[in-house]
């Protein structure tokens, strides 16, 4: 074979190239071989990833909100007040009267809260 023969394109791979070429050794891309033992981590390379300073810094600010987040308990009447506050800002006026109840609704009402 000539050495121009030999020669490989830059984006072939090695599944589309004949196989008399794969057999001689001389077909096989080195990025091939180079990505297969890229791809296998160890598992010291594992550990370090995992004691790595961006993992360690995601799983604290993950357990803080956690930790944060069972102490926070929600206002029962909240989406009541999320209710009267677009109420307000559609109409441009504090209500004045209960407009939600069914038993004493056009009744005078304040928000005390």
């Amino acid at each position: 074979m000539s050495e121009q023969d030999m020669s490989i394109p830059m984006n072939s791979n090695a599944e589309s190239l004949p196989l008399d070429l794969l057999a001689e050794g001389v077909a096989r891309p080195a990025s091939a071989a180079k990505a297969t033992a890229e791809s296998a981590l160890t598992p010291a390379e594992i550990l370090k990833w995992i004691f790595s300073f961006p993992a360690m810094l995601g799983a604290l600010l993950v357990g803080r909100v956690f930790y944060e987040g069972r102490t926070f308990f929600v206002d029962p009447d909240l989406w009541w007040h999320v209710k009267n506050g677009q109420n307000i800002l559609a109409t441009h006026h504090w209500p004045t009267v209960d407009p939600y109840s069914s038993t004493v609704a056009g009744q005078p009402w304040m928000a005390y809260e």
